[in-house]
């Protein structure tokens, strides 16, 4: 659902832009950028036009959960352990580098996160800090 916050007079109100099943993050956030939105339904990851919720393009990648960092999406698989790098477009998706980081198997809940240099990601197993230089 995209909901319109507006205010006037010291009263804030909210009102329903739209509502659409395509989208479903259960595990992870969704990432808005530049009037698109990018998130998890299942085991695919979608593009999504912000304004109409309308899908721009969806990629079968398995469940997983994602945070922007710069001009990128990281997207970590729930069970695989494997952290894609894709760019943030609209024209498509397109994995400009993938590693295995975490063990095969343990369930990734949690997004990853970034802080200081480091992007941290983590099963219901372990934790992984990467550099960023």
């Amino acid at each position: 659902m995209l909901v319109g916050v507006g205010s006037g007079n010291g009263v804030f109100t909210a009102s329903e832009i739209w509502r659409s099943p395509r989208l479903r993050a259960s595990n992870g956030p969704v990432v808005y950028r530049d009037g698109f939105l990018y998130g998890f339904t299942g085991p695919q990851l979608l593009c999504l036009n912000a304004d109409t919720a309308e899908i721009v393009w969806r990629e079968r990648t398995g469940a997983g959960t994602l945070i922007a960092l710069g001009d990128h999406l990281m997207v970590l698989g729930d069970g695989t352990g494997e952290l894609r790098a894709v760019p943030v477009t609209p024209t498509g998706f397109s994995a400009v580098s993938s590693t295995r980081v975490l063990d095969e198997g343990a369930r990734a809940v949690t997004g990853p996160s970034y802080a200081d240099g480091r992007l941290f990601v983590r099963n219901l197993k372990e934790i992984v800090a990467l550099r960023f230089q």
